[in-house]
């Protein structure tokens, strides 16, 4: 669940780490290391579904209308590919499981092959979806109005704050011009 007390940018930074702790332990066809089983894709699933309901809960949080509407937009912009990743990896369990069923006549080799192509480009597709939505994630805390790059940015505006006086910081009054008179540089 997402801790509301935080700022947006590191909620965003939170779920982008999440992202990319599911997509690097993502299986590998061919890779002895990163096996694709049905198994290990099903709990792959499984922690990135997790992901995906701190994802909708973040866009339902902020979709009250009371919070920063860029923030909601990246949030909600990063939901589509997370569920186009889990389709992936879903319909690649089932592939998986399919092939692993010993019951049914997968002894062809090419057969086989062309399965173990089909379930390699679903991973692919997996792995692409969740790198788009680690950017979208990334993008939503560089541009948060909380991070870190926006509190500096106002720090350093050159829009001088309005305040009821009229005058400096050395007690002199500033100087106006009267209405309709326009100041023209050299």
């Amino acid at each position: 669940m997402i801790n509301n007390s935080s700022s947006d940018a590191q909620v965003f930074r939170v779920m982008a780490s999440r992202i990319n702790a599911v997509r690097e332990t993502m299986p590998v066809t061919g890779d002895p290391l990163r096996r694709a089983d049905a198994v290990t894709v099903a709990s792959q699933l499984r922690e990135l579904g997790a992901v995906i309901a701190d994802l909708t809960d973040a866009v339902h949080h902020r979709a009250d209308g009371h919070a920063n509407r860029l923030d909601l937009m990246y949030f909600a912009s990063a939901v589509r590919p997370a569920c186009a990743a889990a389709a992936s990896l879903g319909v690649a369990a089932h592939r998986l499981l399919l092939m692993e069923e010993p019951r049914l006549p997968l002894d062809n080799p090419r057969v086989r092959a062309n399965d173990s192509r089909v379930v390699g480009k679903l991973l692919t597709t997996a792995d692409t979806c969740l790198r788009e939505t680690a950017t979208y994630l990334h993008g939503g805390a560089r541009d948060s109005p909380t991070s870190d790059r926006a509190e500096v940015a106002r720090s350093r505006s050159t829009t001088p704050n309005r305040t009821s006086s009229a005058t400096t910081e050395t007690g002199s009054a500033t100087p106006t011009l009267p209405p309709g008179q326009t100041v023209r540089g050299r």
